[in-house]
Parts: structure tokens; C-alpha cells; sequence
């Protein structure tokens, strides 16, 4: 006689508890990696506490001046991967974060929005992450295009803050003497 029961009428118990603790792993896992997903440095509160949703020049320039500081704008994407990285490596640094947050009124600035395009427009932005340093009245210090180690990071932005082969000083040394070469090539 042929036996038409179901077959897992025929599991043992242990087999049964084996398959739910199987699902409930499976469970725990994608909720361990959801959550380790969103958890951001910025979420951590370990990242530079940039100012968001700005969109003129005006806004920026008046909190740059209300701070005393120098401006950086950070023009990122949501889908840039250097910027990520940047983000996960660059900005989290202790020591870049003391320096940034000491000396500059930092902006984040999403280039992809439409709010940003006039600065896109006005800063030239080609390429994503682009630091640009900028001071009260908006003129560009100097720009800091891609990636750079945390080392080399803080290092641009000391010699940056102190006018060392910025964009402006070789702009001021090259209208001082355009025949200099050596200004040329810099």
C-alpha cells in the first residue's frame, strides 16, 4: 500500500526546531548588516559638522563672514564613490576634523541639486569631491579636487589656510610677473 501522507508529517522535532533556526540566523544576519549600513560616521557624530542645504552664494558668504573664519564647500554627489570614501576615511579623521572645524566654516553642497547650480556654475565644478576654499567675500583661495589620504589632506588644507601654492597666490605671483616661468608651471 502506497503512503500518501505529506512527508513532513515525518520530520523529527530536532529536524522542525533545525529549519526556524536556520530562518531565524538568516533573520539575525540581514538585520546585523542593515545596521551596519546605517551607521555613518556622520549618524556616529564622528564626521565634520558641515552646514547643509545651502543654495547662494549670499547664505554662504554672510556665514562665512558671521564666523570669522575661512569658507570650505564640499560639492559631493549621493552616488560618488571617492566621495565616500572621503567621507568614511578623510572627514572622521580626528585630526582633520579639529583642524577643519577650527579653522573654517565648512558647507556641504550636493551638485547634483538644482539649488546648487549657480554655485556649481559660479566655483566650476567639473568633478566630484571638490573641496573649494573660499573667503568672506566668496573669491576662491584654492580647490582641492578627488581623493587624498587624511595626511595629505590636512596638509593641502594647512598650506591652503596659509596662502602656500594656492590657486590665489600663483594667480597674485603670475600677474606680478607673467614671464616667470617658474610661476607658469606651477
Amino acid at each position: 500500500m502506497i503512503n500518501l501522507i505529506h512527508p513532513i508529517i515525518y520530520h523529527t522535532r530536532e529536524v522542525i526546531i533545525m529549519k526556524y533556526l536556520r530562518v531565524a540566523c538568516l533573520i539575525l544576519i540581514t538585520l546585523a548588516f542593515a545596521l551596519s549600513c546605517s551607521r555613518s560616521p556622520e549618524a556616529a557624530g564622528k564626521m565634520i559638522n558641515f552646514t547643509r542645504n545651502v543654495s547662494s552664494l549670499d547664505e554662504i558668504t554672510a556665514q562665512i563672514a558671521a564666523s570669522g573664519k575661512k569658507g570650505l564647500l564640499y560639492f559631493t554627489t549621493a552616488t560618488c564613490a571617492p566621495c565616500k570614501i572621503l567621507q568614511r576615511e578623510v572627514f572622521i579623521n580626528d585630526s582633520v576634523r579639529t583642524y577643519v572645524e577650527a579653522n573654517f566654516a565648512p558647507f556641504w553642497v550636493d551638485a547634483n541639486s538644482i539649488a546648487s547650480r549657480d554655485l556649481n556654475r559660479h566655483f566650476s565644478i567639473n568633478a566630484v569631491p571638490t573641496m573649494v576654499l573660499v573667503d568672506s567675500e566668496g573669491a576662491v583661495i584654492d580647490k582641492v579636487i578627488g581623493y587624498s589620504p587624511p595626511d595629505e589632506y590636512l596638509d593641502r588644507l594647512q598650506k591652503s589656510l596659509s596662502g602656500d601654492r594656492t590657486i590665489l597666490s600663483l594667480r597674485e605671483a603670475y600677474e606680478a610677473d607673467p614671464d616667470n616661468e617658474t610661476v607658469v608651471l606651477e
